[in-house]
């Protein structure tokens, strides 16, 4: 199982090592740049996968003025080891569409209508091949939100719920 950037990974995964008998994504994402991505304006997507130092200054310039972002990207730089403004660039290796065919275990993608990568989830449940689940929290779940922040008990519940009599 794995939230967040961990539900990336942990279908990775589970596309390598076959003695996994469940595999659990919460939330699901096929591209993580992608569900990264989105969060900003069209022209600030390309600049920011674009080249050249004056391109990135606007968007760096741009990215300052919003606060949850600025924190983004200074936090994708640390944890993915790279320049700030490399972090973008970087992000586009992540994407698990050459290797989602290899999943053959039973596959839990979990998602929210107030997820921050909208769309990720049922993009990566569509795209899997393996047996297959999908869950979608919404308001009156009060479990939503990324990864059902605020609302653990709810989760769990229902996770538990699922896994019984899988393992």
């Amino acid at each position: 199982m794995g939230l967040s950037f961990g539900a990336f990974l942990s279908v990775r995964a589970a596309a390598f090592e076959k003695r996994l008998k469940v595999c659990i994504a919460d939330p699901g994402s096929l591209s993580w740049a992608e569900g990264i991505l989105n969060h900003f304006p069209a022209p600030i997507r390309q600049v920011l996968v674009g080249d050249g130092p004056d391109v990135l200054r606007e968007a760096f310039t741009w990215t300052a003025q919003h606060t949850s972002l600025k924190w983004l990207v200074r936090d994708y730089a640390w944890k993915h080891g790279v320049r700030e403004q490399d972090v973008f660039k970087a992000l586009l290796a992540y994407d698990n569409t050459p290797v989602i065919d290899q999943i053959e275990c039973e596959t839990l993608v979990m998602d929210g209508t107030e997820e921050m990568a909208r769309g990720q989830a049922k993009r990566l449940f569509d795209a899997l091949k393996c047996p297959k689940h999908y869950i979608l929290f919404d308001a009156d779940s009060t479990a939503q939100a990324h990864c059902q922040i605020g609302a653990y008990s709810t989760a769990s519940a229902t996770l538990f719920d699922w896994l019984e009599g899988r393992l």
